[in-house]
């Protein structure tokens, strides 16, 4: 999981926007995988993922004390929805997803030399998110999941995943 968590951080560091984005959104995939290394990802198992790890940070209590109400302002379905719109489509609106939930669309800003942000942002259906911090955020809960698994897990998990051979070195596979 250390080249995937070492690969956003990259991506983040050298405002790589669009590797940001998509590294993010897959991320809750391949955690998914690696908490059951013997069942397939489905829209249900990153949703629900998504739920435990990322989404109370875009939960906020809105409106006076007293009077306002908790809001979700990125659940589980909208994010995967905004998965496949992204990576089978390149595209940011989501209206032609059944799963999601109360999104129809997403707007990323980058971070500027100002230092302004627009983050959790709502307009009508739509979330402004800084690409940044989502990206930070789904790396905060891979790692916060991955922390939470015991040693031979994380084992299996590295057994499991991608590796890369050096092509100067002597090349041995299987």
């Amino acid at each position: 999981m250390e080249g995937f968590f070492d690969g956003l951080e990259k991506a983040i560091k050298e405002r790589n926007w669009h590797a940001t984005l998509v590294m993010a959104l897959t991320l809750p995939d391949i955690c998914v995988k690696g908490s059951d290394l013997g069942s397939r990802t489905s829209r249900s198992r990153y949703a629900a993922w998504f739920e435990t790890y990322v989404a109370p940070t875009y939960t906020r209590y809105v409106g006076p004390p007293g009077h306002g109400e908790e809001v979700k302002f990125l659940s589980g379905k909208d994010c995967y929805a905004l998965r496949c719109s992204l990576l089978h489509e390149g595209s940011d609106d989501t209206t032609a997803h059944e799963v999601r939930e109360a999104l129809d669309s997403f707007h990323f800003c980058v971070p500027g030399e100002r230092g302004n942000s627009v983050h959790m942002n709502m307009s009508d259906r739509s979330l402004n998110l800084m690409v940044d911090v989502f990206a930070r955020d789904v790396l905060a809960g891979a790692r916060a999941w991955w922390a939470s698994l015991p040693d031979g897990e994380q084992a299996a998990v590295r057994a499991h995943q991608i590796t890369f051979h050096d092509t100067d070195g002597d090349i041995q596979f299987g």
